[in-house]
């Protein structure tokens, strides 16, 4: 029990160094293998060598629920051609793959012994079976040297007593191996494409050319029929008509060979050369005809214009590559344009933008990248397809010139009748040769799925194994609790021993030996020493497997490690990032405060104008009201005093400049821009007008004016203002009866002016209004601008805090992994604990049984002595 579970563990740990081990095949090649049926077991296929040659064995295993071996019944299909044949004579679950193999697949059907427990039939297929590297290199050296020479011994049982030559009798025990009924006789088979011969050796080690049998090649025989469980025997099979017949075997030869690979050599060397003869014997019968020829040469026409359809596929897949090519190219002149043209825009604006544009750059260099390893790619097919071009034009010029020589065939087969043997088997090679290249293409896409599946299923080993080493620990904790026991009850035996022993010391009689005590004795020592060395093993192996988890912990700290710098950095990245944002946010803050107080700034100066304007107009209707005031004729009879007179002899000389002047006066105060201070100068009359008022007036004014002019220069500045106050108001009561004339001389003139005053107050206000109007736009854009700012400056804030929430889950990820592999490691290091505690353990009691036994022998030995 204890070996047979050691073996099984054995195999198990060791499965990975070991190459003759057993490997699961559908670990190994998943797309050779298919397992179905309905069953409640783990039931798969294990190969001993490698898995697709005829040199292999095959296993078929069926597990339980807790891991436990299952006994099934197996019977076992070859699959050739779509047909199954049952293989006879075997039920067990391992079969021996020979050359009878080749080019079949092998099917099991398992049914479980123990029905009650677990029902059900599992199917499985393998293959199919190929030739060995190997011994494809003989078979073809044998085939090429057209025969060889092998090695045999010719089996004879008891029941083939009529082996007897001509003549003479011959004695079958000399130099020959006799075991129950079964007699050898040392031969030389010679293996030719004609003939098969079979010379048996004399005493003298040479061989006999007259012991010799030979056979002919016929439709059915020589049939060769290979022994189920031996890999040296095999059976020869044939006919009445032997040549030179002079020994009776009943129509049937068993022969050994020395080798499992020259007995396969031997059986595919006799078919080659059985199916050469057949073929040129049919060939002989079968005449080729022009029609034949004709539809061969039509088949290989359909598949020249295969071909050039594909070529034609294949230019067009080039010039829509070309297009493309051509678009991307164009793009990518656009796009760095565009980029070139960013570029020197966002050079002017502020540091806010050239963040905002170095971000845009960033991901704008990426896009090109991608567009450049798009370009690179595309490049890459282009080439592929101008080298597929290529060999599909090679390949196009190859069956031109196979059409051409197939038409000069057909040609020269019109002109003699008859289609000669060398241009037929030249057609024929033709079309096996392209239908090689097609397998070879169907080989390659194959080897692509099996990669495909190969990668697959490691990760399907990877689980099974993981699942294996959970079995294994709890079978071995199952075993240790066993062995305590059976220790535990040794013990107790063996103390009732040693009782034993000292009552017959102390009552000195002779004891008794009993022979199957000690024949148990010294069965419980072996046994005992068997698992001591058993336990030594699996202590090996536990080391090296303590080993290999030790160093897988080293990976996993690595990893750790590893994990724990990214993570490092990424912290240190986020908290730059956290840096710059807050700096951003601090810089965006300062900009709105000043934003802010510009704003303030700019409403304070809207205000102040709105007041000017309000003080500006107060002034004007005060002016205005004092003008009309001074046209009334008693405000000019109260300020005009003295010059009356003086007014009423100049309102003939008031001409229209005045008006005019007056109306000029009036716009500039209307405007309110600067108020007139100075003295309105008084148009200059004519030098006549005045000689006739001087003339007038009488002798004293005339003196006092003169008095006055003279003193002018010599006044004080109070007797100036009051002279610029007379003269102003000497101006207005001009100018108030120049209006009344005016009016009543010209109605036209004064409509004229009135408009021109309301014009004038329009065009003001007007334009007042504009510089509302274009101080309210410019609030505008500003508020604008800022709710703008606002929109950017939170969608930023919502992008980093997005960020930041991304990067604190994968720091969340990041620790619960840790944490994991921390409690792994920790897991994994009380096993090893474990392990090695019950290793210490198992050691101490194997040390303590030793000395026991030991002690107990040499008691057994003092007994018998």
């Amino acid at each position: 029990m204890f070996n047979d579970l050691f073996c099984k563990y054995q195999t198990i740990t060791t499965q990975r160094q070991a190459t003759t081990t057993p490997i699961p095949v559908k670990q190994k090649n998943g797309g050779h293998t298919h397992i179905w049926g309905d069953y409640n077991y783990d039931f798969s296929f294990n190969t001993q060598g490698e898995s697709l040659y005829q040199t292999s064995i095959v296993y078929a295993n069926a597990e339980g629920s807790p891991g436990l071996p299952i006994p099934i019944k197996c019977s076992w299909f070859r699959i050739k051609n779509e047909r199954t044949y049952q293989i006879p004579e075997i039920s067990s679950n391992v079969y021996q793959l020979s050359a009878e193999d080749i080019g079949c697949k092998i099917r099991i059907e398992a049914t479980p012994q123990d029905e009650d427990s677990y029902q059900g039939k599992a199917f499985g297929e393998f293959g199919p079976i190929e030739l060995d590297p190997s011994a494809r290199q003989t078979l073809e050296y044998v085939l090429g040297t057209g025969g060889s020479q092998f090695p045999i011994s010719v089996l004879l049982h008891g029941s083939d007593t009529n082996f007897h030559k001509r003549g003479n009798s011959r004695s079958l025990k000399e130099n020959q191996y006799e075991s129950d009924e079964l007699e050898s006789i040392e031969a030389n088979l010679y293996v030719n494409s004609h003939v098969i011969k079979i010379c048996f050796n004399d005493s003298y080690g040479g061989t006999a050319n007259e012991d010799a049998i030979a056979l002919k090649y016929t439709i059915d025989y020589p049939r060769i029929e290979l022994h189920p469980y031996d890999t040296f025997r095999f059976k020869i099979f044939y006919t009445d008509d032997k040549i030179e017949a002079k020994y009776d075997f009943n129509k049937c030869i068993e022969v050994r060979a020395l080798s499992r690979q020259s007995r396969d050599l031997i059986a595919l060397a006799i078919k080659c050369f059985s199916a050469h003869t057949y073929f040129i014997n049919s060939k002989i019968i079968s005449n080729t005809t022009i029609s034949a020829v004709l539809l061969e040469l039509e088949f290989v026409k359909r598949e020249l214009y295969n071909q050039i359809n594909f070529a034609k596929d294949l230019d067009k897949e080039k010039q829509l590559l070309k297009s493309d090519m051509r678009k991307m190219e164009e793009e990518m002149q656009i796009t760095i344009e565009s980029y070139k043209n960013i570029l020197e825009s966002f050079e002017q604006n502020d540091q806010t933008d050239t963040v905002k544009i170095k971000k845009e750059m960033v991901a704008m260099q990426r896009q090109i990248e991608d567009l450049q390893r798009d370009r690179q790619r595309a490049i890459d097919k282009k080439i592929v397809a101008e080298d597929e071009q290529k060999n599909l034009r090679a390949k196009v010029e190859e069956y031109i010139r196979i059409e051409s020589s197939l038409r000069e065939e057909i040609e020269n087969i019109s002109n003699q009748m008859g289609v000669p043997k060398q241009e037929y088997d030249k057609v024929r090679q033709n079309l096996h040769l392209r239908e090689k290249e097609i397998s070879d293409l169907q080989r390659q896409i194959n080897g692509m799925q099996n990669d495909l599946r190969q990668q697959l299923q490691l990760v399907e080993r990877l689980n099974s194994q993981q699942d294996q080493l959970q079995k294994e620990r709890d079978e071995i904790q199952q075993y240790l609790q066993m062995k305590e026991d059976e220790v535990a009850q040794q013990r107790v035996e063996l103390r009732k021993l040693v009782l034993q022993l000292q009552e017959q010391q102390q009552m000195n009689q002779q004891p008794v030996i009993d022979t199957a005590q000690v024949q148990q004795l010294e069965q419980r020592i072996k046994d005992l020493t068997d698992e001591n060395e058993s336990l030594l093993v699996q202590r090996k192996t536990l080391t090296k497997n303590k080993d290999s988890v030790v160093k897988d912990l080293e990976k996993v700290k690595k990893e750790f490690n590893e994990m724990k710098a990214d993570y490092e950095q990424n912290i240190q990245r986020l908290k730059q990032a956290n840096d710059r944002m807050i700096e951003q946010n601090n810089q965006s803050e300062l900009e709105k405060d000043q934003i802010i107080q510009q704003k303030h700034q700019l409403l304070e100066k809207i205000g102040h104008l709105e007041n000017q304007m309000t003080v500006e107009r107060e002034q004007n209707e005060k002016r205005i009201q004092e003008i009309e005031e001074s046209h009334t004729k008693e405000g000019q009879k109260k300020k005009m005093g003295i010059f009356a007179a003086m007014l009423d002899d100049d309102e003939d000389s008031i001409d229209i400049e005045k008006v005019d002047a007056e109306c000029q006066t009036y716009r500039v105060e209307t405007k309110g821009i600067n108020i007139q201070t100075d003295p309105i100068k008084e148009p200059v009359p004519a030098a006549k007008k005045e000689e006739k008022k001087q003339e007038q007036l009488p002798s004293n004014r005339s003196s006092r004016a003169s008095i006055d002019q003279k003193s002018a220069t010599k006044q004080t500045p109070l007797k100036q203002s009051r002279v610029a106050n007379i003269t102003l108001d000497q101006s207005f009561s001009k100018n108030q009866q120049n209006m009344i004339v005016g009016n009543n001389q010209n109605p036209q003139l004064a409509k004229s002016v009135s408009l021109q005053v309301e014009n004038a107050k329009e065009k003001e206000i007007e334009n007042k209004n504009k510089q509302l109007s274009e101080m309210q736009s410019r609030i505008d854009k500003m508020e604008s601008e800022m709710s703008s700012w606002k929109q950017e400056r939170n969608a930023e804030k919502t992008q980093s805090m997005k960020q930041i929430s991304d990067l604190s889950m994968q720091n969340q990820m990041n620790l619960v992994e840790k944490q994991e592999k921390e409690g792994c490691i920790i897991r994994l290091k009380e096993l090893i604990e474990d392990r090695d505690f019950q290793i210490e353990n198992l050691v101490k009691e194997i040390e303590r049984l030793s000395g026991r036994l030991c002690a107990a022998e040499s008691k057994l030995f003092e007994l018998e002595a």
